[in-house]
């Protein structure tokens, strides 16, 4: 198991000064944050669902001051307090933090109480959208720091002393004018160089990424409409896809007179192994040969990129560099 380059190696050296050149992926490791700007700060972790819980148990063990916003006598408010945590009412919760995460539930909650002085942090592209459905109006910092993979799993990867990478973007600096969130989503640019010493909110975004244990694999520079976008095509057009074809070879095999148990087995090992494959080399041009251009009619058109339109594409060899480097970061996780 590999773990995130260190600065001064070859490695790391070699993948800092590629993110230099235009739409090349920039990413962060734990020697890149400056912890103590998220540490100082009291922290609001709104819910308790499972990827609230995660941000929370992740903050709490790196000695950032933490509360959960969960109402008595909900599900979500025992489950906090069993576990230890300082429970407060949703809107107390508000109230009481400088930095507010939030996914997708409680929103008009927060909105009674938020002011334009907090600090937001979106757990998910899904977020996002919440937040712009909403019609919450914040002037203040918004960030996103979505940690990738299932909840339970990255957990026990950061108890083990690995992390699970995230996507980090400013999605609002704060400018003090006031902006309508559903028409300006100020998107943060790659910086020159992955070492977040950029304006004071993505040395923030990149804070709080290390707090919760990303770093530890890569915390992943992104445009927040983008990742938006992408995310919601991965969602509603590929996922589907995948689990009709996982579901479809499943029930082809029990109907050759397979066990099911076996069937099951085979189909899941064989998308893991794949899984394993694709996170250390990438969706490489030549993984779905010949039946690509058929996948992609049934996937449909792929939503354009806002900040690599204009980009020259990769060629094969460009992107298989890429990839491996960031299999490298993402080694900590595995």
């Amino acid at each position: 198991m590999s773990a995130p380059q260190q600065p001064g190696t070859p490695a790391h050296d070699a993948a800092h000064a590629d993110a230099t050149r235009p739409g090349s992926t920039a990413w962060w490791g734990p020697w890149d944050a400056d912890r103590s700007v998220v540490a100082d700060r009291e922290v609001a972790v709104i819910g308790f669902d499972a990827t609230a819980e995660l941000h929370a148990q992740n903050l709490r063990d790196s000695g950032v001051d933490v509360r959960v916003g969960a109402e008595p006598g909900t599900p979500e408010h025992d489950a906090a307090q069993a576990e230890g945590f300082f429970t407060l009412p949703v809107a107390d919760a508000v109230q009481d933090g400088e930095l507010v995460v939030i996914g997708t539930a409680h929103l008009e909650a927060v909105a009674a109480v938020l002011t334009d002085e907090q600090v937001l942090v979106l757990t998910s592209a899904a977020a996002g959208r919440a937040l712009r459905g909403s019609g919450i109006r914040h002037r203040g910092v918004i960030l996103l720091v979505e940690v990738l993979g299932e909840p339970v799993a990255t957990r026990q990867a950061y108890v083990d002393g690995r992390g699970g990478p995230a996507v980090v973007a400013v999605v609002a600096r704060g400018t003090g004018s006031g902006h309508e969130l559903t028409l300006t989503l100020n998107p943060t640019a790659a910086p020159a160089a992955p070492d977040a010493r950029g304006d004071a909110a993505q040395r923030l975004a990149v804070a709080y990424a290390d707090v919760v244990g990303a770093t530890r694999a890569a915390a992943i520079g992104v445009d927040a409409l983008d990742w938006a976008a992408a995310a919601d095509f991965a969602d509603t057009r590929v996922t589907p896809l995948l689990e009709a074809v996982l579901a479809a070879g499943r029930d082809a095999l029990v109907a050759q007179g397979f066990d099911p148990v076996v069937a099951d087995l085979a189909v899941l090992h064989r998308l893991q192994s794949t899984w394993e494959a694709l996170g250390h080399e990438g969706a490489r041009p030549s993984a779905a040969d010949e039946h690509r251009e058929e996948v992609a009619r049934l996937t449909g058109p792929a939503p354009r990129s806002r900040s690599r339109r204009t980009a020259p594409v990769d060629d094969d060899a460009t992107a298989a560099a890429r990839h491996a480097r960031l299999g490298e970061a993402f080694g900590g996780a595995r």
